[in-house]
């Protein structure tokens, strides 16, 4: 069901042409896999960043921001606290509400 206006959606058929001499299932479990990292990486950025969500249309606005983007998310991703592994919101957030934890996420000594 697609979230948006609740219709079903059609199956869609997609053909791949290649060399490889291979059975079918070794097709289907790589370009599932392929698939699945897209979508979780794209998936990631509008969810934590809303990069869907951005009106940034000018020039080579949207290529930088998602530069930007993919560089912050990289950042909260390695970030790791002793006391568990919060949620990329939650280091987000952390990032906003405290100067210690910035200059930690962005990989710079203090001293």
């Amino acid at each position: 069901m697609d979230k948006t206006n609740h219709k079903a959606e059609e199956p869609a058929i997609r053909y791949y042409i290649s060399s490889i001499e291979q059975e079918p299932i070794f097709f289907n479990t790589n370009i599932r896999a392929h698939w699945g990292i897209e979508n979780k990486l794209h998936w990631l950025l509008d969810v934590s960043m809303g990069e869907d969500a951005s009106r940034r249309r000018e020039k080579n606005s949207p290529q930088n921001f998602s530069v930007v983007f993919k560089t912050a998310l990289t950042m909260l991703k390695k970030y790791n606290l002793e006391k568990g592994n919060p949620s990329i919101k939650t280091k987000r957030n952390m990032g906003g509400w405290s100067e210690q934890h910035l200059i930690a996420m962005m990989g710079i000594d203090p001293s």
